[in-house]
Formats: C-alpha cells, structure tokens, sequence
C-alpha cells in the first residue's frame, strides 16, 4: 500500500477502508465471512446504502452532468437536424416556386404568341376583305368605264352617221 499512490488514492477515495484476502490459504470461507460481516457495517454506518452519503452525492453529480452533456448534444443535434430540414424544406420550396415562375411565364408566353397569331390572322382576314373589295371596286370601274368606252363608242358612232346623213342630205 506505501508503494502504491494509485492504491493508496483509492483507499482514501473508500474512507480509508479495504479489505485484504489471502488466496494461498485453502479454507477461504473465514475470510468470506470476515468481508460479508464487514459489507454489512458498511451498510449500517452509512444508514442502509452500500455507498456514503458523499460517495453517492459525487456519483449523481457525475451522472446528472454525463445526463446534461448528453442533452445538450441531443439538443444541439436535433437543433442541426432541424435546420437542415428547414433548409431542405426552403430550397425545395425555392425549386417549386422556380417552377411555378417558369411555368407562368411558358404559359404567359403561349397567351402573348396565341394573341399575336389571332391578331395576324384578323389583320391577314382584313387585308383579303379590303383585297377582296378593290379588286370588287376596280371590276365594277372596269365594267363602268368599258360600258362608257361602248355607249361613246356608239355615241360617237350615231355622231359620225348623224353627220355622215347631214353630209349627205347637203
């Protein structure tokens, strides 16, 4: 034992109490007897518990800060766990709302193109209408001015004979 500082800590550590067997001897239930009986004091000097008081205050005290060490990493890993949730929750919700924004503008740009053709068309229709319409206009000037050209043709005609007869009734 006064070689031993490490053993000599732990017998402090025990209030000073240790026990000693001998294993060379053959009958060792006397000494098995001595350590049951000496269990026993122990127990009844420190009220009924196989620990003292202070043994057992330092244990729990150990034990509630190993309890809250592990908490608070419990605590700091849900922490974390949660904001990379969030943060996936958030990024996924920013890939939708890209989505969304892109799908809006693809359909906004269909509107804008269906509008476009539909106005090209109506101008296209229109444009055949006014078409439709001069050619109409210079058919009729057309049969207008050769239904003209035909009553001068004859008027002209009438004039020439008219005067032709007066030439020759002179």
């Amino acid at each position: 034992l006064a070689r031993s500082t490490d053993l000599q800590e732990l017998v402090c550590r025990c209030n000073g109490q240790y026990h000693v067997f001998n294993n060379k001897l053959k009958d060792k239930k006397p000494q098995v007897i001595e350590l049951l009986q000496k269990i026993r004091n122990v127990v009844q000097k420190n009220g009924g518990s196989h620990y003292t008081n202070e043994m057992f205050q330092e244990a729990e005290r150990k034990i509630e800060e190993e309890k809250q060490r592990i908490l608070k990493e419990q605590q700091e890993k849900i922490r974390k766990e949660r904001e990379e949730i969030e943060r996936k929750v958030q990024q996924q919700c920013e890939i939708e709302r890209q989505k969304l924004n892109q799908q809006l503008q693809a359909e906004r740009e269909r509107e804008r193109q269906r509008r476009e053709e539909e106005r090209r068309v109506e101008i296209e229709r229109m444009n055949e209408e006014r078409r439709r319409a001069l050619e109409k206009l210079e058919e009729q000037r057309r049969i207008e001015r050769e239904a003209k050209e035909r009553e001068m043709t004859a008027m002209m005609h009438r004039l020439n004979e008219q005067k032709a007869e007066e030439l020759r009734q002179q």
